[in-house]
């Protein structure tokens, strides 16, 4: 595997075992086009998962720390591959039907730690899949909230570093403005160090017309060559 570029390590991964994780998230908005939580949405990804591979091990929530507990939101082997995979669904504030079930989304406000938390799950991955070259990390966010992925009006924002809008490339040390407050920064405070370099690209999942809202992910793929 030496050599490979990081794409090249998904795709050779992807025709080993058929697990397209692209085609996966597809399938499931066909399905769900909306979850009640993020829990829900961790459930209903790795069960449609089981079911495209019945023959693929899969945990939630694996603890994966060894000086402390860090817990993985979905891991997967399929043959001898593994597959480690984080979550985020930040919601702005919904409430609709569904093919008669009712979602009533919260307002999550706060796109700048939310943001941060995102990049540090990919800080994370990196780590995870260091010393494995048959693993593969996909960091996914899933949002109605527009502000994560519209170009910010305001480039030098306190959390500048952390935006996540279209078309960004992220690399390297990664902090809060000087001027950000205490409150925000709150057990959010250190630097994020990436080794890879990462360019975010948005995807619709699914879209509401009678409530003029839509949802999409954003998807980060982590292997040891990033």
């Amino acid at each position: 595997m030496r050599g490979f570029e990081p794409l090249s390590v998904v795709v050779f991964c992807m025709k080993k075992t058929g697990f397209d994780i692209k085609k996966t998230l597809s399938d499931l908005s066909q399905e769900r086009k909306i979850f009640h939580s993020e829990a829900d949405f961790q459930f209903a990804l790795a069960w449609l998962i089981q079911k495209q591979f019945p023959n693929a091990v899969i945990r939630l929530e694996r603890n994966f720390g060894k000086e402390r507990k860090e817990y993985l939101d979905i891991w997967i082997k399929i043959d001898s591959y593994f597959y480690f995979i984080e979550l985020k669904y930040k919601t702005k504030k919904l409430e609709i039907n569904d093919n008669g079930e009712d979602f009533l989304l919260t307002e999550q406000s706060s796109t700048d730690t939310g943001a941060y938390d995102f990049i540090k799950d990919i800080a994370r991955i990196e780590r995870f899949t260091q010393s494995n070259k048959k693993a593969i990390g996909y960091v996914i966010m899933l949002t109605n909230e527009g502000f994560y992925w519209k170009e910010a009006r305001n480039p030098n924002t306190n959390d500048a570093e952390f935006k996540l809008c279209e078309g960004r490339n992220i690399n390297g040390d990664l902090s809060w403005g000087p001027k950000t407050s205490l409150g925000v920064m709150q057990g959010r405070e250190k630097t994020i160090c990436l080794s890879g370099s990462y360019t975010l690209n948005w995807h619709t999942y699914s879209s509401f017309l009678e409530k003029l809202t839509e949802f999409k992910y954003l998807l980060v793929s982590v292997n040891h060559n990033s």
